[in-house]
């Protein structure tokens, strides 16, 4: 069986190395157009000793096939058994994420106190405004909190009108952040009574203890090679641009114009890419993916930034700044930054519908507004930096998200059930790392057991629409 995978990212490496390892014989080619693998996983490393992720990164997972995979593939290379830290800096202030008791008591009187009013007063809010991010928010947080936190976080985030912004986006994104189900704290009662009645949140994570997040695929690409006994294959800088139906198989043109046949085409990469490369008639459909813009900051000096705001990543709200997100490397493993220096990772969104917007985003300009927030002292040296911007960070949720995605996914079915879209940009799924292992194993685990490829993704990790559904009319 020849079998090519399109996108190696975490889902196209996973699918790889599983299927070299579960199907004798099969000959496997993973086309990547980025020049290293790893899609959005990759790690960069400056000097031999500053090492950044793309964005925060981590494995958490409750399916033991995945930690299975997980442990399996990071034999050697070591994993790290780390906490999670997060905040949200609004209203001039660094919270912790979820809001704690002592962050409870902080927020200002006539905030906490609207706040408390939302919570004893909900409005009584219809299925339809239930499917808007606005409508969701509202009944789980209450009108302050959206008007100062999640209102302009998300039109500062997506470069999006919050009004077309479907309630999915607000409740993945959430249960994504939150991670734990005991402490999601997804309406203001919930978070009252955790505050009245604290629990203690067990939240541990897995890191690979040298290379960073993407040391980890790098090792997952080296350890598939050495499986394979000469089947397995990587084409780095190429991407395909046309897929025919030749007989049983499939035929494929690379842009370098190279051709091949195969049995079977995995397509992790874009959706609308894929539309794109079909060689049939394609419907019209709206699929924006939001690009980002990520600047690397080494800091010399072990007290440049503000230990009572550090965390693996915090959310900028305000629009005051154009900094959406922070991280801190050195706070996912100690050896991302060497004594003597201290990290941070600044990520800026660009819409990717537009590829000549040039977000304002100078050197001057990030280390400006990171000393406003009073995240970095004033003396703080820069001593290394990098900029680069990665497409495709993220498929928009705007309103007739749903209705686009499965049009276009039904197109790929009607043009070959041998053509099968997976992760995060081949089904315009708003998942994380651990969901696209999971979308990766189910898939080659049935294609090992000749059955036929199919998987659930929406039901395994959608939105509040998935509830909605199968739910009363009324929310």
């Amino acid at each position: 069986m020849d079998i090519v995978i399109v996108g190696a990212g975490p889902c196209g490496l996973t699918a790889s190395y599983n299927l070299i390892k579960k199907i004798e014989g099969c000959r496997v080619l993973l086309v990547e157009k980025n020049a290293r693998l790893g899609g959005l996983a990759r790690s960069f490393i400056y000097e031999d000793q500053f090492v950044f992720d793309i964005g925060p990164k981590r494995f958490h997972t409750d399916r033991p096939e995945v930690l299975r995979f997980i442990r399996e593939v990071g034999q050697g290379l070591g994993l790290l058994d780390i906490d999670r830290s997060s905040k949200v800096a609004f209203l001039n202030r660094f919270f912790d994420w979820p809001l704690g008791t002592k962050d409870v008591f902080r927020l200002p009187p006539v905030v906490a106190l609207k706040a408390m009013k939302d919570m004893l007063a909900k409005p009584e809010i219809s299925r339809e405004d239930m499917l808007r991010f606005e409508g969701y928010i509202v009944s789980q947080y209450g009108r302050t909190l959206y008007d100062i936190f999640f209102k302009p976080y998300t039109e500062k985030f997506l470069f999006w009108n919050v009004e077309d912004i479907h309630a999915d986006w607000a409740s993945t994104g959430i249960n994504r952040s939150i991670i734990n189900e005991e402490h999601k704290g997804n309406s203001l009662l919930e978070l009252i009574s955790q505050v009245l009645l604290p629990k203690k949140v067990e939240a541990n994570f897995l890191y690979p203890a040298q290379g960073g997040f993407g040391g980890f695929w790098d090792h997952c690409a080296k350890r598939t090679q050495e499986i394979s006994d000469g089947r397995f294959q990587a084409k780095a800088g190429a991407t395909v641009t046309r897929l025919q139906r030749a007989g049983e198989r499939l035929a494929l043109t690379l842009s370098d114009q190279s051709e091949l046949e195969a049995d079977m085409v995995l397509w992790t990469g874009r959706l609308d890419d894929l539309l794109g490369a079909l060689d049939t008639e394609t419907p019209r459909v709206k699929l924006p993916y939001l690009d980002t813009v990520f600047w690397d900051l080494v800091f010399e000096g072990q007290d440049v930034i503000d230990a009572k705001k550090a965390a693996q990543w915090t959310y900028i709200s305000s629009d005051k700044y154009r900094i959406s997100r922070v991280s801190m490397p050195q706070l996912f493993s100690p050896g991302n930054s060497p004594a003597g220096y201290q990290s941070l990772c600044v990520e800026v969104t660009a819409p990717g519908w537009d590829p000549d917007y040039v977000p304002d985003t100078t050197l001057a300009r990030i280390e400006s507004e990171l000393i406003d927030l009073k995240l970095v002292s004033q003396k703080g040296r820069i001593a290394t930096h990098a900029i680069h911007r990665e497409n495709a960070t993220y498929p928009v949720y705007y309103h007739g998200y749903k209705q686009a995605s499965a049009k276009a996914l039904q197109a790929v079915q009607d043009f070959s059930p041998a053509v099968v879209p997976m992760g995060r940009c081949g089904c315009f799924w708003y998942n994380n790392c651990d969901h696209s292992i999971t979308h990766a194993l189910v898939i080659t685990d049935q294609i090992a057991a000749h059955e036929k490829p199919d998987f659930d993704f929406r039901k395994h990790f959608g939105g509040i629409s998935e509830v909605l559904e199968a739910g009363p009319n009324e929310a």
